[in-house]
Order: C-alpha cells, then sequence, then structure tokens
C-alpha cells in the first residue's frame, strides 16, 4: 500500500514538474517547506499559460475575420466573372461553394473564440 502511494506521489511530482519546470530538488519536501513560494510559482505559470492561450485566440480572431473579408471579396469577383462569362455556372457554383463553406466554418470559429476571450 505505502509503496503504491509513493509511486502516485512521484506520478504527481513528474507532472508537476512537467507542467511547471520544477527543478529535480523540488520535490515534495521543498513543497511542503516552502508552501506559499510553490503556489506562487504555480500561479504564475497558470496566468502565463492563460494570458499566452488569450494572446494566441485574439491573433487567430483577428486572422479569421481577415479571412472572411477576403472571402467576401473573392465570392463577389466570382459572382462578377460568371456575370461575364469569364467562368461556367458549373464552376461559379463549386467554388462558390467551397468558399462558402470555409467562411462559414470560420464564422463558427469566431463566435468560439470571442466566447474564450470573453471567459
Amino acid at each position: 500500500m505505502q509503496y503504491q502511494r509513493r509511486n502516485a506521489h512521484r506520478r504527481q511530482i513528474y507532472l508537476i514538474r512537467f507542467r511547471i519546470d520544477l527543478k529535480p530538488h523540488m520535490e515534495i519536501s521543498y513543497v511542503q517547506e516552502h508552501e506559499d513560494e510553490f503556489v506562487e510559482m504555480i500561479t504564475k505559470k497558470i496566468r502565463a499559460d492563460v494570458e499566452w492561450s488569450l494572446r494566441d485566440g485574439k491573433r487567430e480572431l483577428e486572422q479569421s475575420h481577415a479571412r472572411i473579408y477576403k472571402l467576401d471579396e473573392i465570392i463577389q469577383r466570382l459572382y462578377e466573372d460568371n456575370i461575364e462569362g469569364k467562368i461556367s455556372d458549373e464552376r461559379f457554383a463549386k467554388m462558390s461553394e467551397n468558399y462558402e463553406t470555409e467562411q462559414k466554418t470560420l464564422e463558427s470559429r469566431v463566435v468560439e473564440l470571442r466566447s474564450q476571450i470573453a471567459t
């Protein structure tokens, strides 16, 4: 039984090291002796992860908005090319369907990103 607990503690230590880059000497004894420092270290790590995730989400949101705008322009030109007879109706239908599918996917992703950023 103690063997299992010890292994469970070792796994927890390993996971903690992995998540917050603890040095090898920072094991349970360190955590017990320096609990405040340890909590602060974990808090900083979590805060940094959240900030990174937020920046990444905002960047993806901006890129998605830009692509949606670009797709509107592409679809407009495609329509004009179809009207002028530069592309066939079948080709127009196929291309516009692909662009509109991409646009709908991006619009769904924008909704997801906005909710993630707002949280």
